[in-house]
């Protein structure tokens, strides 16, 4: 058992100013101001003005299937438009320095890993833990489909409209619903039973209108990535009961797709009441940026409260693991991080990392 204590922000709605968090075999036993302390706990005191923080939900990176210093790009499988079969749980390198840059610099401990973006329906995401051991938690989590650009320069031998996309899209939806199955469709079909979300890539104004398309013909559990031109469809967003996850921030515009970036959407969502999210989409941005993104929503309107339970509470939920991770209430994974101050400043540093109530160290050493 390990008691941590200090400042402690169990929640966005919960901060203790002389708290105690108390962490047996992994999971959270007890929160509060006044708890006694048994007398066999190694003790980890923080009286210097940390910050005791959950650690945050990055819910859209590619950690593990894109090497740091290599650069190998093992995220895309190139073989076909459509690869719903693909798992990316089976390609992920945790020994990469992403996850301890992530971790260590950025207090990341649970990220979504995605496949790439240049299939119209990629494959099956994952949850995974930044450190720790068995860092696998949900082998599924997340169909990811790709609208756009992205498709038509990948595949350009093969396809050349957003026309073909839709179609192609929609028909192979089409096909699964009315028990036409064939290889790899196991996973559409439990997208189509609402047992497994849809995550769609996609940018421009047409292409977020098909996605909201397929969601309400099929009834879908839906989040929209990245959704650049959502600033243009926001009742739609809002009516069609899909989450969103932004970014990533530090990109400028890559690619035409790109022109009408505004800055202001994630804040014009939120006021609308859309559950939303933000993302680095690493290799997009370092793996540690998120925290720097948490000061650009805040700077473009976002409260510093509401920007703290977007990659906590609520990117915990965007991935289905709010019952383990998101906050440090009783019962929930010991997933800590203390922030040398308040989050909310820039020249704010990670101290010290904890995952399932271990302490994590950094380690030189690039296998």
């Amino acid at each position: 058992m390990i008691s941590i204590e200090g400042e402690i922000w169990v929640n966005p709605q919960k901060i203790l100013e002389n708290g105690v968090l108390l962490i047996e075999n992994g999971k959270i036993i007890a929160v509060g101001e006044s708890l006694v302390i048994p007398s066999h706990c190694r003790r980890y005191l923080y009286e210097n003005g940390e910050q005791i923080l959950p650690g945050f939900v990055d819910p859209h990176t590619h950690l593990g299937l894109y090497e740091e210093v290599y650069s190998r790009e093992l995220l895309n499988e190139g073989t076909n438009l459509v690869t719903p079969w693909i798992e990316a749980h089976y390609g992920i390198r945790y020994f990469d320095m992403g996850f301890k840059e992530a971790l260590h610099t950025g207090g990341v401990t649970t990220v979504g890993v995605l496949p790439g973006s240049s299939n119209i329906i990629s494959g099956v995401g994952c949850v995974v833990k930044t450190g720790g051991k068995n860092p696998l938690m949900k082998k599924h989590e997340g169909l990811k489909i790709s609208l756009g650009d992205n498709i038509l320069t990948c595949h350009s031998q093969r396809i050349q409209t957003k026309m073909a996309i839709g179609s192609i899209l929609n028909n192979t939806f089409s096909q699964v619903a009315s028990g036409v199955m064939k290889e790899g469709d196991a996973f559409i079909a439990k997208a189509l039973k609402g047992e497994l979300k849809v995550r769609v890539h996609c940018h421009r104004e047409e292409d977020i209108r098909i996605a909201l398309d397929l969601k309400e013909e099929f009834n879908l559990d839906m989040v929209i990535e990245h959704g650049t031109e959502g600033h243009y469809l926001i009742d739609e967003i809002k009516n069609s009961n899909v989450s969103f996850v932004g970014g990533p921030f530090f990109i400028g515009r890559p690619k035409v797709e790109m022109a009408n970036l505004n800055r202001q959407l994630l804040t014009k969502l939120k006021d609308h009441s859309v559950e939303v999210s933000f993302m680095t989409d690493y290799p997009s941005n370092p793996p540690e940026m998120l925290k720097i993104a948490l000061l650009e929503v805040i700077k473009h309107g976002i409260s510093p409260m509401d920007a703290f339970e977007m990659i906590t509470c609520s990117a915990a939920q965007i991935l289905g693991v709010e019952e383990q991770v998101g906050s440090l209430d009783v019962g929930k994974d010991g997933d800590v991080v203390i922030h040398s101050q308040s989050p909310f400043e820039y020249n704010s540093f990670v101290k010290d990392v904890f995952i399932k109530g271990e302490k994590i160290e950094w380690t030189e050493n690039y296998y």
